[in-house]
């Protein structure tokens, strides 16, 4: 039972970082856009940013805009993901739907 919770889990982070990948493939010309926007917020904070190395404001500035980004999809929560995915992980691990009552798998992701 230990490893289908665990791949619940990780079947969980997967479809929410496709969706964002999916979501970013699809609005290009806006995540550029708004990383081209923070790099320059970033660059106006002062001596500090104007010393980083290009590549490491480029990595950060996107890393923020992927942050936003990902608040603003309509995603699953982890509890309708589970409800959706618990016949497929059943199977898998040829566990019997009874097993999945109450807390088998968790309600929420850990970690």
């Amino acid at each position: 039972m230990n490893q289908a919770k665990s791949a619940m889990i990780v079947a969980y982070k997967e479809y929410r970082a496709r969706a964002l990948e999916d979501n970013i493939d699809i609005r290009k010309e806006e995540f550029e856009r708004r990383v081209a926007v923070r790099k320059e917020q970033l660059g106006d904070e002062g001596a500090f940013w104007e010393k980083t190395s290009p590549e490491l404001t480029d990595a950060i500035a996107q890393s923020h805009v992927r942050s936003e980004m990902a608040k603003e999809l309509s995603l699953l929560s982890f509890e309708e993901f589970r409800t959706r995915e618990l016949p497929q992980i059943g199977e898998r691990f040829q566990l019997d739907p009874s097993e999945f009552g109450g807390e088998s798998i968790p309600p929420q992701p850990t970690g």
